[in-house]
């Protein structure tokens, strides 16, 4: 077996993983050893595999990522650890992880982070961590990400605020995902010189006004979905640094009026999303500003 590239393990039964299991297996790329009862690995679980890119360990019985449980794995580049049990990070679980770009953490029962947790991923560049128990996220939880995260999920956890300290450094990030959590208040300056970001969903929470320069450095945003929350009113400053964006979700709210010139700096908007409001009448000038590229409007479900 020693000039295997590719090793298949999903569903089947195994329970444990006896240390140096694939020691003299060096070629191997992938290993996938989804959907079995693994409930327990130690730092020298996957030791030999000096050339290992892609390793899934989905839907196993993982509780606690021990420290430097993939300890030598240097060229890993993807690692999936979805649909476990994981509630504990240890310190330096992940290091030797020098190499990985995807790390996938979806649906597991971390209730909250720790600092520097990801700091031996310095190449990582997209970090899921959708429908965790997450109810905080501690400062310095992404240090040593700055230079490279470009996608961050945190859908579906149990935030109940975002504040100033969550997202320091990532100068980076491009699409921030963070719908359905049970969000009421998000501190000014949360998205402070994130003058990269592109995408942001803050949908499906409890959100009822929004500080007026929230969104002041995301000069380059393109999609902003904030539907489904609480907001009745909107400032004329909320969207006015917003010259990029292109898509603005705000159905499923509280509105009652849109102010006249509340879009007039949204220059490159293409779709307006106000269906299921509280709005009664439009004024003449609501629209100014928008120009030829505005081609989809939803007032629908509204009192006008």
């Amino acid at each position: 077996l020693t000039r295997l590239s590719t090793l298949t393990l999903k569903d089947n039964n195994i329970k444990l993983v006896e240390p140096d299991a694939f020691v003299d297996l060096e070629k191997i790329k992938e290993i996938d050893m989804s959907n079995q009862g693994i409930a327990n690995l130690n730092a020298h679980t996957f030791r030999g595999l000096i050339g290992l890119t892609t390793l899934s360990l989905y839907i196993n019985g993982l509780r606690v990522l021990k420290s430097r449980t993939f300890a030598g794995l240097t060229k890993l580049t993807s690692l999936q650890l979805a649909l476990n049990k994981i509630e504990q990070v240890e310190s330096d679980a992940f290091a030797d992880l020098t190499s990985v770009l995807k790390l996938n953490m979806q649906g597991n029962k971390l209730n909250s982070t720790q600092p520097l947790m990801f700091s031996h991923l310095g190449s990582l560049v997209e970090l899921g961590m959708l429908k965790n128990n997450i109810i905080s996220i501690e400062p310095k939880t992404f240090l040593g990400l700055e230079r490279t995260l470009n996608i961050l999920v945190l859908s579906g956890n149990r935030l109940q605020f975002i504040k100033q300290t969550y997202f320091v450094g990532l100068l980076r990030l491009t699409n921030l995902y963070a719908s359905s959590n049970q969000i009421s208040h998000i501190e000014p300056g949360s998205f402070r010189q994130m003058a990269m970001l592109t995408t942001l969903d803050l949908s499906n929470h409890c959100l009822f006004r929004l500080d007026k320069s929230l969104f002041s450095d995301l000069i380059k945003l393109k999609y902003l979905n904030l539907e489904s929350n609480m907001i009745k009113d909107l400032s004329l400053d909320t969207f006015s640094t917003l010259a990029s964006l292109e898509t603005l979700r705000l159905s499923e709210n509280r509105v009652e009026r849109l102010r006249p010139g509340l879009f007039k700096k949204l220059g490159r908007l293409k779709e307006l999303q106000v269906g299921a409001n509280l709005l009664r009448h439009l004024d003449s000038d609501t629209f100014v500003g928008l120009s030829s590229q505005f081609t989809v409007l939803n007032l629908s479900s509204n009192q006008i």
